[in-house]
């Protein structure tokens, strides 16, 4: 048998080991790098298309909102419409309350149109409603 030379051995299986552990790591950054930067694109694309998808959500919601407030407008300038057309129709009844009424010989009761005319002549409901249309005696 010859002597072996543990030392020497133990330093080249070490040496060994660590050329073979420098030599994996490099193989896997290679291996790994294209696959590392392939998933960054890959996740830097989805979140762009979330910030996309986002944006249009966003757009579409304020698009909702702006709708919403549109009607809401709408409908506030109708209720204050019918509010002052309100007003106005019951001038037109005080108006009309306060015409004289005559009565026939058997027993009708009448008002004259010009009478009623007249009364109805301020209201500016009544006048906007007798404009629109054609006033007949």
């Amino acid at each position: 048998m010859s002597d072996i030379d543990v030392t020497a051995l133990a330093a080249s299986l070490a040496e060994t080991a660590a050329h073979l552990d420098e030599h994996i790591q490099q193989r896997a950054r290679q291996i790994a790098g294209p696959l590392i930067r392939a998933a960054v694109e890959d996740a830097q694309a989805a979140q762009a298309e979330q910030v996309r998808q986002q944006a249009a959500f966003d757009r579409r919601l304020d698009d909702c909102r702006n709708e919403l407030l549109r009607q809401l407008a709408a409908r506030d300038m109708s209720i204050g419409r019918m509010e002052a057309d309100a007003v106005e129709v019951k001038k037109a009844i005080r108006a009309v309350e306060a015409l004289h009424v005559w009565t026939n010989e058997d027993g009708k009761q009448f008002v004259f149109a010009d009478d009623l005319w007249a009364a109805l002549a301020d209201v500016s409901y009544v006048a906007h409603i007798a404009t629109s249309g054609t006033k007949e005696n």
